[in-house]
């Protein structure tokens, strides 16, 4: 008998299925906010359940051969589901402090509007407990070119499941309210579900400045459980 490979679409249906079921279930939070460092122990488990949804719609629509990516594919949608991504920026240096500072070092303004700094950091300490948050903390500096205006900062964040070459979960944010020259410090808030499995995870950051992307920074953290409310993070890079 003739096998005839599985349309692309079958992959595309297990996607649809786990976010509809993902949806609905968090749909269903009790809690006031949909920001997870507030939701408790059942809103969790409400939103746990789409990851297994994904794993089993993944298999399902996929041959046996392909049983194994659809699972994965499956995970991957209901982990993303459940993964909520907050940010917030804090202007923290004027025009006109950025401006001096770059003069002071014997340069002239730049002819097009530059990024002159740009530092990622990833906190808290060496340990985390399930359900605390993951901080992204980005410092950008940025400053205007004699032709053209700093119109918009905008950084990108990426989530990546362990070996994984396509990100799962993805967030960006517009640093400035206001066009010019300005150092601001941009912060990415992710909690980690309760489902979340033990690896290596990366976490890419690209600034973009008027539109053009300019910089990506990039760190692996390696979570290891210790306990059952317990990760050990281990920074990699």
């Amino acid at each position: 008998m003739t096998q005839h490979p599985r349309s692309p679409n079958k992959r595309l249906l297990a996607l649809g299925l786990v976010s509809i079921f993902g949806l609905q279930s968090c749909a269903n939070i009790d809690s006031k906010s949909m920001n997870p460092t507030g939701w408790s122990g059942g809103d969790w488990l409400k939103c746990g359940l789409a990851i297994a949804a994904g794993a089993a719609a993944g298999a399902a629509v996929s041959g046996k051969k392909d049983r194994g990516v659809g699972v994965v594919a499956g995970t991957a949608a209901g982990i993303a589901v459940c993964f909520v991504i907050n940010a917030k920026s804090v202007q923290t240096q004027s025009p006109q402090e950025v401006e001096a500072q770059y003069r002071k070092g014997g340069k002239k303004a730049p002819a097009e509007p530059q990024v002159v700094s740009y530092q990622t950091s990833i906190q808290p300490g060496s340990t985390i407990k399930r359900g605390q948050p993951i901080k992204v903390v980005s410092n950008i500096v940025a400053i205007d070119g004699s032709r053209q205006a700093v119109n918009e900062i905008k950084e990108e964040v990426r989530l990546y499941e362990p070996g994984a070459t396509t990100a799962f979960k993805e967030g960006t944010k517009v640093a400035n309210e206001k066009p010019g020259s300005g150092g601001y410090e941009n912060t990415f808030t992710i909690t980690l579900d309760n489902q979340v499995p033990q690896g290596v995870y990366r976490v890419d950051t690209s600034v973009l400045l008027n539109g053009k992307p300019v910089n990506t920074r990039s760190n692996n953290v390696q979570l290891v459980m210790i306990d059952a409310d317990t990760y050990q993070i281990a920074y990699l890079d």
